[in-house]
């Protein structure tokens, strides 16, 4: 609506907008105040996006009431842990970032370009992992007894200064690392393996365009993937091992990394 008509549009109005709650009319009135209001339209793509992304953290249980008893059993005490644990990352994130960061990015969730960049940042990860995971004679190209080279080469290729996440809590040393290529641009795909010789991988790529995003994980086949985007840069790990040790895994990579 326009200021031509005196008629004013409320932020109940937009609310209600946001959430497909008006009569037909009264939302052709918004959507024409939303067209000379800059502001409110930011606002509702905002609050819209949020939305997105609260479904995403908060998702509905599966339709399984055909199921046993015991398997519904099972899935409800599975949607309450994912529930449990995306809060947890939403809090981690908000504690991390600050309120206004969180709002501003996290929670707002990822652009197009975002989207794009962090699909692609998983599948590069899982593929990393797919080939040289089980490399045998030349698994990296530098070393673990080369560290201090290790990401200092990496880190100018990549253009950041970049360390060698500590994953020994989690029962991991680092094997060496290489450079790899990310989306045509330099990519780094750090290795380490656990006492049992199984490894997972750590693909970090900088991307100054993106700004951050929450946790997501991806699960192709045997090989489990956690990812996200913090100050425009991508971390992806991927590895064959349950979904708990690879979060584990992510969360500690995440709290070394420099705010």
């Amino acid at each position: 609506m326009n200021d031509r008509n005196n008629t004013s549009v409320t932020e109940n109005d937009l609310h209600a907008w946001v959430d497909n709650q008006l009569s037909d009319e009264r939302r052709q009135t918004v959507d024409d105040w939303l067209e000379t209001h800059p502001e409110d339209r930011q606002k509702v793509e905002t609050w819209r996006r949020q939305n997105v992304i609260l479904r995403d953290l908060f998702p509905e249980p599966d339709a399984d009431l055909g199921l046993p008893l015991s398997r519904r059993r099972a899935s409800t005490t599975e949607h309450h842990r994912t529930i449990w644990r995306n809060l947890a990352a939403a809090l981690i994130l908000f504690i991390a970032g600050g309120a206004s960061a969180l709002l501003g990015q996290k929670i707002i969730g990822p652009t197009s370009r975002e989207a794009s960049y962090i699909d692609i940042l998983q599948k590069a990860s899982r593929d990393g992992y797919g080939i040289y995971a089980s490399e045998v004679r030349h698994p990296v190209e530098v070393y673990a007894n080369e560290k201090d080279h290790l990401v200092t080469w990496l880190g100018k290729r990549l253009g950041m200064s970049m360390t060698a996440p500590d994953l020994e809590t989690q029962g991991f040393e680092l094997v060496g690392g290489r450079l790899v290529p990310f989306d045509g641009k330099p990519g780094a795909l750090l290795m380490y393996q656990d006492g049992s010789g199984a490894r997972l991988t750590v693909m970090i790529a900088r991307d100054p365009d993106n700004g951050s995003t929450t946790f997501r994980y991806d699960q192709k086949g045997s090989i489990g993937t956690f990812y996200w985007v913090d100050q425009g840069i991508g971390y992806a790990l991927s590895g064959e091992f349950d979904r708990d040790l690879l979060e584990s895994a992510a969360r500690s990579i995440y709290a070394q990394l420099p705010t």
